[in-house]
């Protein structure tokens, strides 16, 4: 499956009728368009980007690159609204930046990064207007065609959205793919660590978008990752290895769950 046009793959439904596969390449911290050609060859054909990155332009490089040679609805293209441009007015003029320096024509999916609002181009909490008034900013992209789909990034679980993990490996290696029991886990699966933690993802619904500057990792994260499923008795192995631990937990936000 991997390598075939996004909408040919298995993954999430969204209301646009469009599919985000169940892997996507993620980008942060990837500061030149070769990982994305790499992920390209690889299969891949979820991008997920964000303007807080600081690397759309040159992610966009890559992505005009492989537009030369196939249609723009083979793949799926994602990018999220920074906390500073949550003003109502400013939403529109955020989103057509990112289309531009990603050169995709228009967004698959654009996503609020974070709840909380600052003020332009300060972390100072920003609280003249709701959360609702840059919400119905982004409803309009979707009429004006500027998104086919909009969400929500780093929101409580409890408010009913479809769950997608963001950096699935960790930051660290030794905090995840180090961890002696999924070691052990991978081992008996006869597959990787970092393969047998995407794949429980994807076994529980949960969509993946690991991120790699290694040509090497970018295939092995996405190889086969549609032919195969955890044995049961593995899953529940790996469902107890809770270790209660946030991995990412930046200062401005407060958790609810």
């Amino acid at each position: 499956m991997a390598g075939k046009p996004a909408q040919q793959q298995p993954g999430l439904h969204m209301p646009s009728d469009d599919v985000f596969p169940w892997i996507g390449f993620g980008t942060s911290g990837i500061p030149n368009a070769d990982s994305v050609r790499h992920a390209f060859a690889a299969g891949y054909r979820n991008v997920d980007d964000a303007a807080a990155y600081g690397n759309e332009a040159a992610n966009g490089v890559a992505i005009a690159d492989f537009l030369r040679d196939h249609q723009r609805s083979e793949i799926f293209v994602t990018s999220k609204l920074w906390q500073d441009k949550h003003r109502p007015e400013s939403v529109r003029t955020a989103c057509a930046q990112s289309i531009k320096d990603l050169q995709c024509q228009y967004l698959d999916l654009y996503l609020i990064h974070w709840p909380e609002a600052f003020k332009p181009g300060t972390r100072e909490p920003e609280t003249d207007f709701s959360l609702l008034d840059t919400w119905r900013a982004m409803e309009a992209l979707v009429g004006d065609g500027l998104a086919l789909n909009i969400g929500v990034s780093n929101f409580s679980l409890g408010q009913g959205v479809h769950v997608v993990a963001y950096s699935p490996l960790g930051h660290d290696p030794k905090a995840i793919l180090g961890d002696p029991e999924l070691v052990s886990i991978a081992k008996s699966a006869g597959k990787t660590p970092a393969q047998v933690c995407l794949r429980w993802n994807i076994d529980r619904g949960v969509a993946v978008i690991p991120e790699s500057g290694s040509a090497e990792h970018i295939k092995e994260n996405i190889e086969g990752i549609y032919n195969w499923t955890l044995p049961a008795a593995v899953k529940e192995r790996m469902d107890a290895l809770n270790r209660d631990q946030r991995l990412i937990d930046p200062t401005w936000h407060e958790w609810e769950d």
